[in-house]
């Protein structure tokens, strides 16, 4: 080629000695390169770390002293996947509990767990609560033909279910009171309207009018039932004044049928002065009205009593028959079978009658008792 062996031989060497050192300084460069990214991503990993705990309100988790580069940056990138998991996780927890008004759960430090079934489970049965809830409300304001009185009742009837946030435990309460106030309301207009029906018959029934037909078409409880029921009572109440003296005797005629049923005798009967007054007016119908009701509630509280009374009273007057007609001597006159059925009549009256005396005396003595207890 020209050159001599020695010559040759000592550029070849050279030639061959800078290219090895050139493949070198690549390595080198390239490696320092490779160090350098792996140096920058083990400080990411490790501002990501810091940052994820301090979220997490835990304490940095500390990678060994003897890993490798290599291996120090896969320790943290997998503990910072582990975090970011958990983050994640606390997240949807935080936002659960949000719309259930609750704390958040404590996560366990080490393994993922799954997601949390309690917040979920307990939002799906607050969910079905308040649905419920919403559906017998909205019901109960149709029937009482009311609208929401305020923001709250309104977000419970106009939003959806799921918007109705935070669904706590107090909200939910305060929905609950809602729906228990539309139901005493419910209950009040019933009971309004029966005590405005009972009304209706007493006063028609005295002055003989037929009002069923009426009672038919107002058979229930809102707001324009009790409208029709008050003013139908208004107008029987301008009737009945207008028609009193019929009132006052029929008055007078169902106080006689409650003295006898509680065996009132004449002198308790007079002491009810307003019975003998012939000045008609409302306070004298009032009285009397005062008094059956004192006999009502008086003979319902011993029915029992006065029932053994009524059998004794039977029995004796049957028995003051019978002796009678033991006087009669023209009694074996007539047919056997008369004869036949006094005698059983006897025997009968015989058997039950100091029976009856017994159970009255003891009930007799237990009215005493209890009479004497509550003076």
């Amino acid at each position: 080629m020209g050159c001599s062996q020695g010559s040759s031989g000592a550029y070849r060497s050279r030639v061959v000695l800078e290219c090895i050192q050139e493949k070198f300084r690549d390595m080198i460069s390239e490696e320092e390169s490779h160090k350098s990214s792996l140096v920058r991503r083990i400080e990411e990993h490790y501002r990501r770390l810091l940052s994820l705990s301090e979220e997490l309100s835990v304490s940095p988790m500390e990678p060994s002293e003897e890993l490798s580069l290599i291996q120090l940056e896969k320790e943290l990138r997998d503990i910072v996947e582990v975090l970011k998991e958990k983050k994640t996780l606390k997240d949807k927890e935080e936002s659960l509990a949000a719309h259930l008004g609750e704390r958040a759960l404590q996560l366990p430090l080490g393994s993922i767990p799954k997601p949390s079934d309690p917040l979920n489970e307990l939002l799906r049965t607050r969910l079905a609560s308040f649905s419920e809830l919403k559906s017998a409300i909205i019901i109960a304001m149709r029937d009482l033909c009311t609208e929401p009185s305020n923001s709250f009742e309104r977000s419970i009837v106009c939003e959806r279910d799921e918007s109705f946030l935070p669904l706590s435990e107090e909200r939910l309460k305060r929905v609950g009171e809602v729906h228990s106030g539309l139901l005493e309301q419910k209950a009040l207009n019933h009971k309004t309207a029966e005590r405005f029906r009972e009304r209706i018959r007493a006063i028609s029934a005295k002055l003989e009018l037929d009002e069923e037909g009426f009672l038919a078409e107002n058979g229930g409880s809102s707001p324009s039932e009790l409208k029709e029921l008050q003013f139908r009572v208004d107008e029987l109440e301008l009737l009945k004044v207008q028609h009193m003296e019929r009132f006052l005797v029929a008055a007078r005629r169902e106080l006689d049928a409650w003295w006898d049923a509680c065996f009132y005798t004449q002198r308790q009967r007079s002491l009810f002065c307003p019975y003998f007054s012939h000045e008609y007016s409302e306070e004298l119908l009032v009285e009397h009205e005062e008094e059956i009701g004192k006999l009502k509630a008086y003979f319902r509280g011993n029915e029992s009593l006065f029932h053994l009374v009524e059998q004794r009273q039977t029995l004796w007057n049957k028995k003051l028959e019978l002796e009678q007609k033991a006087k009669d001597p023209n009694r074996f006159q007539g047919k056997s079978t008369d004869f036949l059925k006094e005698e059983r009549d006897r025997k009968r009256v015989e058997k039950q009658l100091p029976k009856i005396e017994e159970n009255l005396e003891d009930a007799m003595e237990g009215y005493r008792l209890h009479m004497g207890k509550s003076s």
